[in-house]
């Protein structure tokens, strides 16, 4: 069978729970298509506020990301997660 691809054509809300983060917490993934700047700003938001969500990764389907396998799309937000956590981590290190 092969492997979904994400569609922008529709609202889509797909909580992803794939694999695990390289400290041994499962990985959240929340994939969002076909939403307003105003829409997707308020899920964020509202997802954010309450405290007892786990911490997640949001994204949004892409002209770049559409055709994407979803175990590619997957590898590729968690290698940006991953980028982003370092960088971070570099700059708290290098701030006084």
């Amino acid at each position: 069978m092969p492997d979904p691809v994400a569609s922008p054509n529709q609202n889509t809300f797909l909580p992803v729970d794939q694999g695990n983060h390289a400290n041994g917490k499962d990985t959240k993934i929340i994939l969002l298509s076909g939403f307003s700047d105003k829409e997707l700003h308020a899920v964020i938001d509202a997802y954010r506020l309450n405290k007892a969500m786990p911490k997640a990764i949001f994204a949004t389907v892409t002209e770049m990301s559409e055709n994407f396998k979803v175990k590619d799309l997957l590898a590729e937000l968690k290698r940006e997660r991953d980028e982003i956590e370092a960088a971070r981590s570099k700059a708290e290190i290098a701030s006084p």
